[in-house]
């Protein structure tokens, strides 16, 4: 997106760019054409086993220009799966079980999040009682499967959020803890660059799916 990593700039300074950059031209998504996006993107997940065999799910609210994922929210609860959708506290996020969208509220700066209840903290305490289904073929019966959005992503499935840290901080929080989950971030084939600038702390990507492709962590 025009930004070297050898022209004198800190790290800070480059991924600042970077995000303005890429969401300058995310922002440039007509509202009809970012419907027809997000709706490949989301049916592309509706098909695959991840998603089918996946109990859990922490999915973010979209946001702006972000892809939308409201439907999907809704396709989850009707699919009988817990949803858990984040919600802000100072520096750090948790994710908060919801029944319906019509539980989400304006919160941190007006993104739409529960007003509280049943915390994903709270419920990772009962995980053990989760069913295990053996036959699962690729062995991510067990996992939470999480939905994360992005201001730019590369191939490799790195990803550069929006400064923060919400994600990274939460994801490693639970990973500490011994809890499995299965990431997926999703974006427009334009928030894609060359190469996502990374710190040892950043959280990479099981897999990045666009309306045009599907990019897999190698391991």
């Amino acid at each position: 997106m025009g930004v070297s990593l050898n022209d004198g700039k800190s790290l800070a300074d480059i991924k600042k760019q970077i995000r303005k950059n890429v969401l300058s031209v995310r922002n440039m998504i007509s509202p009809e054409l970012r419907q027809e996006k997000s709706r490949k993107i989301l049916q592309t997940i509706y098909e695959m086993e991840v998603y089918k065999i996946t109990d859990v799910i922490l999915n973010y609210v979209d946001y702006q220009s972000e892809v939308i994922t409201t439907p999907m929210i809704e396709r989850a609860l009707s699919d009988g799966k817990k949803v858990f959708c984040p919600k802000v506290s100072g520096d750090d996020m948790d994710f908060y079980r919801i029944m319906g969208v019509g539980e989400l509220k304006d919160g941190y700066k007006g993104i739409k999040e529960p007003m509280g209840g049943h915390s994903f903290t709270e419920f990772i305490c009962e995980r053990e009682g989760l069913p295990d289904d053996s036959d699962a073929g690729n062995k991510v019966n067990n996992k939470t499967l999480v939905i994360m959005p992005g201001t730019a992503f590369d191939k490799g499935c790195h990803r550069m959020g929006y400064g923060k840290g919400f994600y990274d901080k939460y994801l490693t929080r639970l990973s500490e803890s011994g809890v499995d989950v299965y990431k997926i971030g999703i974006g427009y084939e334009c928030q894609l660059i060359e190469k996502v600038p990374c710190e040892a702390h950043d959280i990479v990507l099981d897999m990045l799916v666009t309306e045009e492709n599907i990019y897999r962590r190698k391991r």
